[in-house]
Formats: C-alpha cells, sequence, structure tokens
C-alpha cells in the first residue's frame, strides 16, 4: 500500500542543525520503509515559521502532495517559534485548530507532535509546556493522536547535549535520532503505518 505523509513544521521538523540531513522525519522515513511499508514522507518544515504561518500555508501545500497514493495523513509540530516571535497561545491554538479541520475537510488522519523541553530556559518550557496542553485539548476533541514529548520515554541527553554544544536550541544526528524513535514507536503512528488506523 502506498502511504503518503506530510509533516509540517518549523527547523524542528526540517531538521536543523543535523549533519546527516535527516532530522526526526527522515529517520522515521527510514525507519518505516526499513519495515517494508511504502511510505512517502513529505518534509514542509520551514525555518523561522510560527503556527499561525504554518498553517496558512498548508491548505495549498497537502493536496498536491496527497493527489496519489492509497492512505495519507498529517503530522505536525510547532510551537518553539510562536514563543520567540511574539505570538500569542490563543493564536498558536487556533493556527492548531485550523491545522486540525484540514485533515477533517481531507478525510486524513492527523498527527501531533509537541515541542521539545527547554532544559536551559525555564520561561520558555513554562509556555511549551501551556501550550502543549492547550494543543492536547484540541486533537482530544477532535479525535486525533497527539504526542507529548515531556511525557514520552524520550532520552533527552543527546539532544541538550548537542544543542548546548550548538546554537543552543536545536541538536545534531543523535538528537534527532532520539525523537525519531520516539515518534516511530508512537503507537498510533504504528496503527497509520500498518493500516489499522
Amino acid at each position: 500500500m502506498d502511504r503518503r505523509a506530510c509533516f509540517l513544521g518549523d527547523s524542528y521538523t526540517a531538521g536543523a542543525g543535523d549533519d546527516t540531513g535527516l532530522g526526526w522525519v527522515g529517520r522515521v522515513a527510514a525507519a518505516a520503509r526499513g519495515e517494508g511499508i511504502d511510505l512517502t514522507a513529505y518534509n514542509l518544515g520551514v525555518r523561522g515559521e510560527t503556527g499561525p504561518q504554518i498553517a496558512a500555508r498548508a491548505e495549498a501545500e497537502l493536496p498536491p502532495r496527497l493527489a496519489l497514493g492509497d492512505s495519507h495523513a498529517m503530522v505536525f509540530s510547532f510551537g518553539s517559534n510562536d514563543f520567540n516571535k511574539g505570538v500569542t497561545q490563543a493564536e498558536s491554538l487556533a493556527a492548531t485548530a485550523r491545522l486540525l479541520d484540514l485533515a477533517r475537510r481531507l478525510n486524513i488522519p492527523a498527527f501531533g507532535v509537541s515541542s521539545p523541553v527547554f532544559l536551559d530556559d525555564a520561561q520558555l518550557d513554562r509556555r511549551s509546556v501551556a501550550l502543549s496542553g492547550g494543543m492536547a485539548n484540541l486533537f482530544a476533541q477532535a479525535g486525533a493522536a497527539w504526542l507529548d514529548l515531556r511525557t514520552s520515554d524520550m532520552d533527552w541527553r543527546p539532544w541538550w547535549d548537542e544543542a548546548g554544544a550548538g546554537d543552543g536550541y536545536h541538536p545534531n544526528s543523535a538528537g534527532y535520532a532520539a525523537l525519531a524513535k520516539v515518534v516511530a514507536a508512537w503507537p498510533a503512528w504504528r496503527a497509520w503505518l500498518r493500516g489499522q488506523g
């Protein structure tokens, strides 16, 4: 079965900082293909974009990429740029609702992945916790799958170590590999890959 998924987001989705160029999206796709699953993963991450910007372009970007294939999905993750660029939580949640509505209109499942844990920026991390809670509620109301990385079993040490050695925010390959491991094992994601959801 030909499965196609669009991954929308910011620099973390794009895999900024990863010397291999794979990021977590490339590794999640590779894991699926390694299991013999025919997955086409479209990485639509754009560095510096906020939730409202991502939601604004999604309606034009998804349909051409999902025109073919047997099964489709949307995965999105954002928040960090919202915090840094003055986007309010209400605006971020409105963008989330807009993306969930797009998934409903396209009749495809939506998967959400939270922002990472910010070890060295307590204010940013508090905002991340609050936004994650609001997004989780919207996903629950829509009957969609939400992955809160902070309550997952992700090993954050390589992420924090590599981000600290770099620009303070983006990890390198080991950090993204740790995130990809969690997403690839996510029961909701695996159910869709195997045609069970």
